[in-house]
């Protein structure tokens, strides 16, 4: 399925046309002639044929093709794999297929990634502040302490959970919207990443992760992967064949 989706867009330069010898005179003998197409006949049938050239490409051009296949390998990747999903399943395997092709180009770290599956709560916290004990539960605030080792929770007015307790009223705001997950962050944190925003959501909100993940799928590999089309046996069964 992959090596069709591929050909499909592949550059091949076009097939040089031969051109055909005239035809001979009437002088000649047609017992010749029948034995030469005979002869050409067989050759054409014993050669192999030629591949098509490939168009080389370089630079920009090389750049955007590069991309090019790799999204159309990730789509007919993602779109097989689907038909054997349930639905509350497809989010999930699509999150872990952003989530990978965001650590294969380094723009998120492993470890990053676990603590947004784990969230585990550091083992020896700091006593909890009494503003934050009326919104905030034990577990939040000692997960709270494992974001902060992460270098972006690191801002100029200080660290995550001494950030929280200086804002204490900014943060309680954001925590009772709605939709957090759309929502403003207090300001030191506002300019942070949407993959960064998963990581505090995880924490404090988790009842809107899976919206803020329909949504970073949708942002990081496109529509068809949270939206897809309606079951069609047609389509399944050429793509069998």
């Amino acid at each position: 399925m992959v090596t069709r989706a591929i050909n499909s867009v592949l550059l091949r330069k076009p097939k040089e046309i031969k051109e055909e010898e005239p035809a001979k005179g009437d002088g000649e003998e047609d017992d010749d002639g029948e034995l030469e197409m005979m002869e050409e006949s067989n050759s054409q049938e014993e050669a192999p044929e030629e591949d098509e050239g490939i168009v080389e490409l370089q630079g920009k051009d090389l750049v955007d093709r590069a991309n090019l296949l790799s999204g159309i390998v990730v789509q007919a990747a993602f779109s097989y794999t689907r038909r054997g999903l349930l639905d509350c399943d497809k989010l999930t395997v699509a999150t872990m297929l952003a989530l990978r092709i965001l650590c294969l180009q380094k723009s998120i770290k492993k470890e990053e990634v676990d603590v947004l599956i784990r969230a585990p709560p550091d083992p020896n916290p700091k006593a909890m502040p009494e503003s934050a004990r009326s919104w905030l539960s034990e577990t939040m605030w000692a997960q709270l302490f494992t974001l902060e080792q992460l270098p972006v929770f690191k801002s100029v007015s200080g660290l995550l959970t001494q950030n929280l307790e200086q804002d204490s009223l900014g943060w309680r705001r954001w925590y009772s919207e709605n939709r957090a997950e759309a929502s403003d962050l207090p300001r030191s944190f506002r300019d942070i990443g949407h993959f960064y925003r998963l990581l505090l959501l995880r924490v404090l909100r988790p009842d809107r992760l899976s919206a803020a993940l329909t949504q970073f799928a949708h942002d990081n590999l496109g529509p068809d992967f949270v939206e897809q089309e309606p079951f069609d046996m047609q389509v399944r069964r050429a793509g069998a064949v």
